[in-house]
């Protein structure tokens, strides 16, 4: 059995083209002329859809190994959905990015799985949505600001500085993270910790971007280095 769509030689339990994703098949070989190569063929769609449903399986047999554990172990589900909602998350978060092509579908798909994943914790966590209203709303709005702002910034900038970019979003989103707990457990605005984290990520970004305006112009590495 082959393809009309491209010729592909099919076997009998192929209902669908693994080339190009056509159910027209016919019994005959076609002749070359007989192919439509003009046309654009679909990129992997029988492979994208075999990775959506293997991860899809694979999340769901994690939650039921959970579940199974839960019930062994005497804990009368009182700790598995908690660890249930990540792992369904996760597979969501796969899964978003292997059936939509356009950025805009999979980071806004992203954004509201990994938010539905903080509202359902801090439910299950007798939370009352305690802490998902002031601490992860902004935090999951600010992290999907940096990473919009890596995308845009990251293509224009050279190999070099966009590792000093991305350790001074890291740096940022650390203490936004930190001002944000700080603030909803004390009351008051300051850092505590993440100064530690921008006391490592900052010189290290004002470095490489020193090693790239003044090393790296006049020293061929890929030639040092025999690359």
């Amino acid at each position: 059995m082959y393809c009309r769509r491209c010729g592909v030689e099919l076997e009998p339990e192929f209902s669908q083209c693994p080339l190009c994703g056509s159910t027209d098949h016919t019994e005959q070989e076609p002749e070359m002329t007989e192919y439509h190569l003009d046309e654009p063929a679909p990129v992997e769609p029988v492979l994208r859809q075999m990775v959506r449903r293997s991860i899809g399986g694979i999340g769901m047999t994690a939650s039921i190994i959970l579940l199974m554990l839960d019930l062994g172990t005497d804990g009368v589900l009182s700790w598995s959905p908690v660890a249930i909602v990540p792992v369904i998350t996760g597979t969501a978060l796969v899964v978003i990015a292997l059936l939509f092509t356009r950025w805009s579908h999979i980071f806004f798909g992203s954004m509201t799985a990994t938010i539905a994943m903080l509202a359902l914790l801090d439910l299950l966590s007798n939370g009352g949505l305690d802490w998902f209203v002031p601490i992860a709303i902004p935090l999951t709005l600010a992290a999907g600001v940096v990473v919009e702002l890596h995308r845009f910034l990251l293509p224009r900038l050279p190999g070099v500085v966009k590792g000093s970019v991305i350790l001074v979003g890291a740096g940022i989103m650390t203490a936004m993270v930190d001002m944000t707990i700080t603030l909803h457990t004390m009351d008051t605005v300051g850092l505590s910790w993440s100064r530690f984290v921008l006391l490592a990520t900052l010189p290290a970004a004002g470095l490489l971007i020193l090693l790239h305006r003044t090393l790296l112009r006049y020293i061929d590495l890929r030639r040092r280095f025999h690359i």
